[in-house]
């Protein structure tokens, strides 16, 4: 993968993240709901649904951490492998949020998520600043 393509494609997917992670408060609602089916209490209601929120959070400012990483040029220009694990992570978390959005996923799934794609993600960011 060429250098300007890397680092398009690693904003590109950045940008994707960043819109799906946008969706998921418009449908917590109803993800909750269905996640939690017959078994509806207020208590795991707010419990799930804070759970969500939380993610949300923490999945924006690790977006803004990020933003600032490619804008300040520190891990945008270190290499292209960098860039292109950047963009496979960013990617397929964005993929992953999304099949948690279109099937109403267990709100546990999202920690996933950020197990799987977030926390590597900002190692690498660290790594390289």
């Amino acid at each position: 993968m060429s250098s300007d393509v890397a680092k398009s494609a690693r904003f590109l997917s950045l940008a994707g993240f960043l819109v799906t992670t946008l969706l998921i408060p418009f449908n917590v609602v109803h993800t909750v709901k269905a996640s939690l089916g017959d078994d509806q209490t207020l208590d795991s209601y707010q419990v799930s649904e804070a759970s969500i929120t939380t993610f949300v959070v923490v999945a924006i400012i690790s977006i803004l951490v990020k933003l600032v990483g490619i804008f300040s040029g520190y891990t945008m220009l270190y290499s292209d492998t960098v860039n292109f694990l950047q963009f496979i992570l960013n990617a397929s978390a964005s993929v992953r949020l999304c099949w948690f959005i279109i099937f109403e996923g267990q709100p546990n799934f999202v920690w996933v998520v950020f197990a799987t794609h977030l926390i590597p993600s900002l190692l690498i960011e660290a790594y390289v600043w």
